[in-house]
């Protein structure tokens, strides 16, 4: 009995010392685990279990929460959309009015506030430049000279978290909502027919001889009037150009000159001096109107 009861208090104590052992172990485990879950957060890339959840989770919101943020502050309104990087160049712009420059203050320039100073000045395209230059234009630009978006990375003057272009790096962005400002006659009496928008230059004219206008001379040149003088001279062929200019001949015009489209869209689209609601033509662009009696229409 009394090696059974050794035995039973040797049993006893044995027990009481698996029990203490237990208990430290599941404190020191708890302290482990708490001390484990306290620094996750700075780094846990040789944890497992739930502190790699708990830090996934981390990245995972914290990522959410930068991607909100960088679309709110990039985001256009559904009327406007980015067309994207192109090469631009000082001796021919893509956008050829500039609207602004504001290196110095006021820094306002975005892509979304250029688009509106462009809406607002008649233009359909709109492009940010080196930071702090907004250009407006008419005309689609090329995609041969598209660039990478990569290329234009230049953080914008009026907001540093969006980008404006580059060095001769230009973001263009469209004017969905645009319609416009000025009309291309389709027809003048029983005569006149409108042709197309063609390519002029000042070396080798598209339409050969220039002309004033029979009513008022050039300070009041309309698409009537110049179609008038063109007639009353006795031309097959007559253009306008550049607001007042009118010009008048009898060759065909060069069929790799024409501009396919809209005669508007193609860049014929400066209001004439007598009538501002009518194209006269464009920069180095001239309406070309074919006298339906003497002309060759193609």
């Amino acid at each position: 009995m009394i090696t059974t009861t050794s035995s039973n208090k040797g049993s006893s104590l044995s027990s009481t010392k698996m029990s203490m052992t237990n208990s430290t172990t599941s404190y020191l485990s708890l302290i482990s685990t708490s001390t484990i879950s306290q620094t996750t957060v700075s780094s846990s890339s040789t944890l497992l279990g739930n502190t790699t959840l708990i830090s996934t989770t981390s990245t995972s919101k914290a990522t959410k929460i930068s991607s909100t943020m960088s679309s709110s502050t990039t985001a256009l309104p559904t009327t406007f959309t980015k067309l994207g990087c192109y090469s631009d160049s000082l001796s021919s712009r893509l956008l050829p009015i500039k609207q602004f420059n504001n290196a110095k203050s006021p820094n306002t320039n975005t892509p979304l506030s250029c688009a509106f100073y462009c809406r607002s000045s008649g233009y359909q395209f709109s492009g940010t430049e080196y930071g702090s230059e907004c250009w407006c234009g008419r005309t689609s630009p090329s995609r041969n000279v598209s660039l990478s978006s990569s290329s234009c990375s230049s953080n914008c003057s009026g907001d540093a978290r969006q980008s404006c272009g580059g060095p001769l790096r230009i973001s263009i962005v469209k004017d969905k909502s645009w319609k416009p400002a000025v009309v291309a006659r389709k027809t003048h009496t029983n005569k006149w027919t409108l042709m197309a928008c063609y390519a002029d230059t000042n070396l080798n004219r598209t339409i050969e001889h220039g002309l004033a206008p029979k009513y008022g001379g050039q300070a009041n040149t309309t698409v009537p009037n110049c179609l008038d003088t063109c007639f009353y001279r006795g031309f097959k062929y007559c253009g306008l150009e550049y607001h007042r200019e009118c010009y008048g001949g009898d060759t065909v015009p060069d069929k790799a000159r024409k501009l396919s489209g809209d005669a508007v869209l193609a860049g014929c689209n400066t209001p004439c001096v007598g009538n501002q609601t009518e194209s006269c033509g464009g920069v180095g662009k001239v309406l070309v109107y074919v006298n339906a009696i003497l002309g060759v229409k193609h």
